[in-house]
């Protein structure tokens, strides 16, 4: 985390409250969090979702502390998560289980948005 003479400081941060291991979308906010949006909860193929997640997750750097965020319209993993110049975030892509093989082997072009100060994705 920066400090006031510009030094960064790396601290081991609490583990996130889900058991989501990789392929998460992370997103520095307007207020100092980070967002952590969908992922996978298991290994497994790049491309294969079977158990992607729809959830985000929010950590306060301050307080290294997590509280659960707004619930993605679809599971996803290895989406981008954008924080546009009006605070809204944009999730865009990644491989979701929607798709005509019902593994998550394509990628998808849907996007969601959640608007600055709201907790639901549209």
């Amino acid at each position: 985390y920066p400090t006031k003479n510009k030094q960064l400081y790396l601290s081991k941060i609490a583990d996130i409250p889900a058991d989501i291991i990789r392929g998460n979308a992370v997103t520095l906010l307007a207020n100092g969090k980070v967002m952590f949006v969908g992922g996978a909860k298991q290994e497994g193929s790049f491309y294969h979702c079977e158990s992607c997640s729809n959830q985000s997750y929010i950590l306060d750097i301050k307080t290294n502390a997590w509280t659960m965020g707004a619930t993605l319209l679809q599971a996803r993993k290895n989406a981008t998560a954008t924080l546009l110049a009006d605070g809204n975030v944009l999730v865009v892509g990644g491989f979701t289980p929607d798709n005509p093989e019902g593994d998550g082997s394509f990628g998808t072009q849907s996007v969601e948005l959640l608007p600055k100060n709201q907790n639901n994705f549209v």
